[in-house]
């Protein structure tokens, strides 16, 4: 006895998925949000916590470094990576195209000493400190992709 049944190719409910995901796109208020969301959560990250771009603490200042900041009223621990937090400061966002922003600094002598700190250049004096960026899986990571989806729904939704 046979019955009666139906199959349904549903294959091009798949297609016409990833032709609204193609549409989807950031406003550039959204992508300046965002910018100015990643310059929130590093800085919060380095200052805050003293953890690098893996969510790891920085390596420990210099003894002879580190009286210089006790000596002049600052911490030691975590390693935050300010003495008077002009190059902190100098970090902001913005828009560089259509899904792009780009972090960076105002003040070009801060964006030098910020790419000496994330650099793997030979370095004499200062431990390789890697701040500027965040990789897959971290805490700002996280917080980040957490945020850009919330800017899209919210795109979707006005």
């Amino acid at each position: 006895m046979s019955t009666a049944a139906l199959s349904i190719d549903v294959g091009h409910f798949r297609a016409q998925l990833a032709k609204v995901e193609a549409s989807i796109k950031f406003t550039p208020q959204g992508l300046q949000e965002l910018a100015d969301f990643a310059v929130h959560q590093i800085l919060r990250r380095t200052t805050e916590q003293g953890l690098d771009y893996k969510d790891y603490p920085f390596y420990p200042y210099s003894k002879k470094y580190g009286r210089k900041r006790v000596d002049s009223g600052r911490n030691l621990a975590p390693v935050d990576l300010t003495f008077r937090g002009l190059m902190i400061a100098s970090l902001t966002g913005g828009v560089e195209g259509n899904d792009t922003i780009r972090l960076y600094f105002k003040n070009a002598d801060d964006g030098r000493i910020a790419n000496y700190h994330n650099s793997l250049e030979p370095r004499k004096k200062m431990p390789f400190r890697r701040f500027l960026d965040f990789a897959p899986g971290t805490s700002v990571h996280k917080a980040f992709s957490e945020m850009a989806i919330r800017v899209l729904v919210r795109t979707l939704a006005n």
